[in-house]
């Protein structure tokens, strides 16, 4: 639900210069815990310099600002924060640094407000250093939140992509605020960045997509209009001028391009102030003069209406909206047996003497326990170390995943492998099950296996492969064998995330049209096509995929499927007990059981089994009605004559 503010009369003046106006209003006796998250152009500048007014006379306690791309870069953003609060003689303030660029799509700066966010004023100005917290900003959030359930209202100035990773991080994220109150929108086709549209939602129309689908706390908009009603008269700011303060001569400097861009137009009464109404509302609620609630979504798709809010007004029905990302790898011919099972096989093959550091990514299905069975082999033979096993959404839900591999590690006898829950939704979208193996991913089995008790670490799956990456540079194998979202999560949470890892192998996609969910299509890449989008986009490392047309070749066959159960060993039981749908429903039809995620820990630790590899560039459909989810291979260059610039893939 979007509570939208249609008219807020507020009797304006210059907010943070005068505060005896303010000190008369019938204000709040109660203090409000506040965040402030910032993409720092001028107008959040002249919101941030209101807040810490309010702070300092004891209305607001702004207990964090966080920061994030927009109206600058981050960094930018960062450094223009840090010169509000020096201008505002205001200290104790921390300041986190988030996400650098949107949850789909690459960050391209409009300089509406200068290149640097402060109408290019900050060259003129002494430098400063910012104290920035280490902490990312989307932890700060998650963290603020759970320390103080229902009590702070996040005012949000920018994108709302920050809010939207905090979600992901934590389902409980929402529930644990207060409110939240946003500057975005319009009710009227009066928009700021085109006629449907505003700034702030269409830098991350994803983003907040996601906030108006699962925020569970009151959400209060002030859109366009309000805005627009509401200005800071040329009067007004001529007396702020007069002052020559610190505060009036950093207003002057940042306001100067906006005020040298609009003050002589026809029908120009002032300043826009945008961003402070956001500050004002929560605070001096009784001067609201009307509300109106509407359920809200917003646009995806549309050409001309991307990123426009939608209101219904008939009646209290939640509408839903999607998104779109996705992946690749080629053929990869393996000499198959049953791996976890018949150890010797493995033993003798030329497998690599070094020791490959791995963390596994995991949806844990059938073919998941299957693979991490093979991996917990190789891990007790030296051949690698898995220093991970990171959970979410996929074959079933992320709870059921962790289950899942904890069942896993028992049957095969392995101790001492952390395991971390992640993401449970994929990042445009909800998670929809489909219970291919069941609704509990391994069969329906686990109501006949022994109950388990999982250890799961406190930090989440994302949070700990930035860690693990950062500790271990350039080490580590990713393993990925769901959907991309916790690998797509670790990178906006750390842009260097692909820089220190050593190499990521994928299962998904098709290099044909063969697909194992659609033609052309593959579950993994289809659960979130958006995350795949974002690693192909931004991975520096290099990626290998193992196609859906590789598994299709190499299966366990049915007579070493029986031999195996012959064996009446814990893993084999527990292997038959797990396939045993999988087998009634393809023994009939088939030559055996496709093995797809054995294939994808086989690869980094038998390379030389591999029979051919192609490279190509890669990229992933995002729009289309029937191809929203294809790889798309740029065949026509060449390592030495590139035709595109997307990601070289391995296959």
């Amino acid at each position: 639900m979007a509570l939208v503010c249609a008219q807020i009369a507020l009797t304006v003046c210059s907010f943070p210069l005068f505060p005896n106006s303010l000190l008369g209003w019938n204000k709040k006796t109660s203090k409000e815990l506040v965040i402030i998250d910032t993409d720092s152009g001028v107008d959040d500048a002249l919101a941030i310099m209101l807040a810490t007014y309010c702070h300092k006379h004891n209305m607001i306690d702004i207990m964090a600002i966080t920061c994030q791309f927009g109206n600058t870069y981050v960094e930018d953003v960062v450094r223009n924060v840090g010169l509000t609060l020096r201008a505002s003689d205001t200290k104790g303030i921390k300041i986190y640094s988030g996400a650098d660029e949107p949850l789909v799509g690459n960050f391209v700066l409009d300089d509406y407000y200068g290149r640097d966010g402060l109408g290019n004023a900050t060259q003129y100005m002494p430098p400063i250093d910012v104290r920035v917290e280490r902490e990312h900003a989307v932890n700060a959030l998650v963290r603020l939140a759970r320390e103080h359930p229902k009590q702070i209202t996040l005012i949000a100035l920018g994108p709302l992509t920050n809010i939207a990773l905090a979600y992901m991080l934590d389902n409980n994220f929402f529930d644990n605020l207060k409110q939240i109150v946003f500057m975005g929108g319009t009710l009227d086709f009066d928009g700021n960045s085109d006629p449907v549209k505003s700034f702030n939602i269409n830098s991350d129309v994803e983003a907040i997509s996601k906030m108006l689908s699962k925020a569970s706390c009151p959400v209060t908009i002030i859109p366009n209009e309000c805005c627009k009603s509401h200005v800071l008269t040329w009067d007004i700011y001529d007396q702020i001028l007069k002052l020559n303060s610190n505060k009036s001569k950093f207003l002057k400097q940042i306001t100067d391009l906006e005020v040298n861009r609009n003050k002589e137009k026809p029908g120009s009464k002032g300043i826009t102030m945008f961003d402070m109404l956001a500050v004002m509302a929560p605070i001096y609620e009784d001067y609201i003069e009307s509300k109106v609630e509407y359920k809200t979504s917003v646009e995806l798709k549309g050409e001309l209406t991307r990123g426009e809010l939608v209101f219904d007004k008939r009646s209290q029905s939640v509408m839903k909206m999607l998104l779109y990302t996705a992946l690749v790898c080629a053929q990869i011919a393996l000499s198959i047996c049953c791996f976890p099972i018949f150890p010797n096989s493995l033993l003798s093959w030329n497998r690599k003497t070094s020791k490959e550091l791995v963390i596994i990514d995991t949806d844990s299905g059938v073919d998941d326990a299957m693979a991490i069975m093979l991996a917990t082999y190789c891990q007790k033979h030296n051949m690698i170390d898995i220093m991970a096993i990171t959970c979410q959404f996929g074959n079933t839900y992320v709870e059921d995943v962790v289950r899942n591999v904890g069942l896993t590690l028992r049957a095969t006898d392995s101790s001492g492998i952390k395991i971390y829950r992640g993401a449970e939704t994929p990042f445009v979208g909800n998670f929809v099950l489909d219970d291919y193996y069941g609704r509990d991913g391994l069969g329906n089995a686990t109501q006949y296996l022994a109950p388990i008790d999982v250890r799961v670490e406190r930090e989440h799956a994302a949070n700990a492969l930035v860690r693990l990456a950062r500790e271990h540079p350039k080490q580590i194998t990713m393993i990925a064998l769901g959907p991309l979202t916790n690998i797509a999560l670790a990178y906006m949470l750390d842009n260097n995330f692909f820089d220190n890892l050593k190499q990521i192998v994928f299962l998904g996609g098709s290099l044909g049209v063969g697909g194992n969910f659609y033609p052309g299509k593959d579950f993994n890449i289809d659960q979130d096509v958006e995350a795949v989008s974002r690693v192909l986009s931004t991975a520096s490392c290099p990626i290998t995929i193992v196609p859906i047309d590789t598994c299709d070749k190499h299966v366990l066959t049915w007579d070493m499927y029986n031999e195996i159960l012959k064996l009446n060993t814990k893993k084999s039981n527990f292997m038959k007990q797990i396939t045993d749908m999988e087998v009634n429903r393809q023994k009939d039809r088939s030559k055996g059981m496709t093995m797809y995620d054995m294939l994808v820990v086989m690869a980094p630790i038998f390379e030389d089994y591999i029979e051919s590899k192609v490279e190509y560039k890669t990229n992933i459909e995002l729009n289309g009605r029937f191809t929203r989810g294809d790889l798309v291979f740029d065949k026509l260059s060449t390592p030495n004559d590139p035709k595109t610039n997307w990601k070289s893939v391995n296959f």
